[in-house]
């Protein structure tokens, strides 16, 4: 006799797990295993050492950021030479190195660097000298040495105009480095600093260029902390699993 037919037996696929994003990494992973990815995420996350932040241009500026109005004065006194042997010794022995330093520091949007700045200075001094010694009788009296008059009063005008030039250069950077950093002042007083206390001017400008830079720098380490801060690891929180 014959089998009555089988029934059609029908193999169903398994059904497919439904996957999540994990809230951490944003991985997807199965449901039944998120809170324990999302748990090691998290441990992970803490473990791995802070990211380093990199200063930005926008940042970097602070360094430099010009203030628009005269609102302090100067972080040090004039006669503060003292609690800083180094500004106080090289403005006394090399006070064109100290000026050129402290310009290259304070203006690097200018490109110049130290050596540009005492460049110019060279260059004031040559332009200063060269129209005495062009002079016939000049040159004549430098040589000859016939008229000990003629050779002081060279010297003499020699040193006046020298004087004037240099004067007139460390007033006007003085100036600019008050606006730039927003301290009170006149011109006058700029130019009585620089005419009657050089050394001790070109001092205090150093001192202020580095209180300058701490300050701009907490600005910047500010900044970093806070960025770092708003990157901190979330707490873990617990994930409701799909039924």
């Amino acid at each position: 006799y014959l089998l009555p037919p089988l029934p059609h037996i029908v193999q169903r696929a398994p059904q497919a797990m439904s996957k999540v994003n994990c809230p951490v990494c944003e991985v997807p992973v199965p449901a039944d295993e998120l809170e324990a990815h999302a748990n090691a995420c998290l441990d992970a996350k803490q473990q791995a050492p802070p990211p380093a932040y990199i200063v930005t241009a926008d940042d970097a500026s602070l360094l430099h950021a010009p203030t628009p109005e005269p609102t302090k004065t100067w972080s040090s006194s004039l006669f503060d030479c003292h609690t800083h042997v180094y500004s106080c010794l090289l403005s006394l022995c090399c006070p064109a190195i100290q000026f050129s330093v402290t310009q290259a520091r304070a203006f690097p949007e200018t490109r110049l660097g130290c050596l540009g700045w005492f460049g110019i200075l060279v260059l004031i001094k040559l332009a200063v000298f060269a129209p005495f010694f062009t002079h016939p009788e000049a040159m004549q009296a430098y040589y000859e040495r016939e008229d000990p008059m003629v050779f002081d009063v060279i010297r003499a005008r020699i040193a006046f105009y020298s004087t004037l030039a240099f004067v007139g250069v460390f007033t006007y950077r003085r100036m600019q480095m008050r606006a730039k950093f927003g301290i009170r002042g006149s011109c006058l007083g700029d130019m009585c600093t620089m005419l009657w206390c050089t050394c001790c001017g070109l001092a205090q400008e150093y001192r202020q260029v580095e209180h300058e830079e701490e300050r701009a720098a907490a600005a910047v380490t500010a900044i970093a902390q806070a960025r770092l801060a708003e990157s901190a690891p979330v707490e873990a929180i617990p994930v409701a699993k799909e039924v």
